[in-house]
């Protein structure tokens, strides 16, 4: 029995979330019944973590075990024929027997983003969160930098999470804004004002850390809108940190605005 290491690309839009689950149609299983329609092989393929309903992947890790004789390297385009067009195998490789996509993960980076603007944009709706109204970005980016380093983000994980230990390390958290073009931004009140506050543009969030607990990327990126809007005092982060209640820290954004960026195992 050999192991085979997978990186997935997927848009999370119409799935349950990565993880088989009952009630609707996951990524795993996706990938799963593409294994066995290409090869006759029943698996089970381990992701580096689960995603939620509607949460994409640009780099998802998996592997599976399984007996082939196709070169590793060719697994990839063998799945994909097999694959919808929103989910696609970009690498396929040999792996070695004691790895594990989920364990063996060193640190983890994902993004999230919203788009500024009084109007939605379709073209940005599947994959940003829509913020209706100006932020100020220096705020959000001073308080964003509480979290970076080793915290107790026991408040950060939402309710059902089965986790006992919610210590982990942020190792870098960045947060930048783009303007839109002024031809896309036309028509928003918001363009050629002064910009202590921004709009009109798209915010993205970055957050690598060596684990995250479940939603709290979510819980963050919703965190710092609420900082940028003045609803939340800049100081939440800290507050939620010795609290340790969820209460004190804003809503959890929405799914379609995050992305699995990438999962290393190997820090060199």
């Amino acid at each position: 029995m050999s192991r085979y290491r997978l990186v997935i690309e997927y848009d999370g839009t119409n799935y349950c979330g990565w993880q088989r689950q009952k009630n609707g149609v996951s990524v795993q299983e996706k990938v799963e019944n593409a294994i066995y329609s290409a090869f006759g092989v029943q698996t089970v393929v381990t992701g580096s973590g689960r995603t939620d309903a509607g949460v994409h992947a640009a780099a998802q890790v998996a592997h599976f075990d399984a007996q082939l004789t196709i070169p590793p390297r060719k697994i990839r385009e063998a799945l994909n024929g097999y694959l919808p067009q929103d989910i696609k195998i970009v690498c396929s490789q040999a792996a070695k027997e004691d790895f594990h996509a989920r364990f063996s993960a060193k640190q983890k980076t994902y993004q999230y983003t919203y788009y500024l603007s009084e109007t939605e944009r379709p073209l940005l709706s599947r994959y940003a969160a829509r913020a209706k109204r100006p932020v100020n970005l220096s705020a959000m980016q001073a308080a964003l930098q509480t979290v970076v380093g080793v915290h107790d983000f026991a408040a950060f994980s939402s309710t059902g999470s089965s986790v006992k230990d919610t210590v982990r390390e942020i190792y870098a958290a960045s947060l930048t804004y783009s303007p839109f073009s002024a031809a896309s931004a036309k028509g928003d009140s918001a363009v050629g004002e002064p910009q202590a506050e921004v709009f009109n543009g798209t915010l993205t969030l970055t957050v690598t850390g060596n684990g995250f607990l479940y939603n709290m990327v979510r819980i963050i990126a919703g965190t710092l809108l609420a900082v940028g809007e003045g609803t939340l005092s800049a100081s939440a982060f800290e507050q939620a940190f010795q609290g340790k209640k969820r209460t004190i820290l804003g809503k959890t954004a929405p799914a379609a605005g995050l992305t699995l960026l990438s999962v290393v195992y190997e820090i060199k």
